[in-house]
């Protein structure tokens, strides 16, 4: 429950076989918590949430289409909330919405960041992690690759000070994510 809400993007599809029936069955009625940014308090927290009663026991539960609302709330502050909507289609679950947003949410992870990048290069980084939640994985990387091309020209300009630079070599240069062997 903890990934799926909380790291999945939207519209994520995860299939449900017969054999995940009984997990399915407790990812939508037991009462479980999980570690959440609290927006309103503006720091981590655990959410709480509640057994939730569907009409049927887990004897009688089926893999039926339906949609279902998982509600957590703050444990600091109980009138904290946060909401997960779940769809589950022709066995195939996914999240559907959500309350804060993914962006929202993973805020306190960006906040590092905001001591190095210039106002600009964060609202950008935001709004690639917005992007991202909402499955735009290519907005996102545009969003991300401009940021990491104007580091590295400040780099670039930066080096190109100090005696030996050699400007041949960064030109034909690459930037990897790859370890070199």
């Amino acid at each position: 429950i903890q990934d799926f809400c909380v790291s999945l993007p939207l519209y994520a599809e995860v299939p449900v076989t017969d054999a995940l029936q009984d997990d399915l069955y407790s990812f939508i009625t037991d009462a479980v918590g999980i570690d959440c940014f609290c927006v309103d308090c503006q720091q981590s927290s655990v959410f709480r949430s509640g057994q939730v009663p569907i009409g049927v026991d887990q004897l009688e539960f089926t893999l039926a289409d339906r949609i279902f609302t998982r509600e957590f709330w703050c444990s600091r502050v109980h009138s904290h909330l946060a909401y997960f909507h779940f769809r589950l289609q022709g066995c195939v679950l996914s999240k559907i919405g959500q309350s804060p947003s993914m962006a929202n949410i993973s805020e306190e992870e960006l906040r590092p960041y905001a001591k190095v990048l210039t106002q600009d290069e964060y609202r950008e980084l935001t709004r690639a992690v917005g992007l991202a939640s909402h499955g735009v994985g290519i907005g996102s990387f545009v969003y991300l690759r401009r940021i990491f091309e104007r580091l590295i020209e400040e780099a670039r300009a930066k080096a190109s000070q100090a005696t030996g630079w050699d400007d041949g070599a960064f030109q034909i240069g690459r930037a990897s994510c790859r370890e070199r062997v």
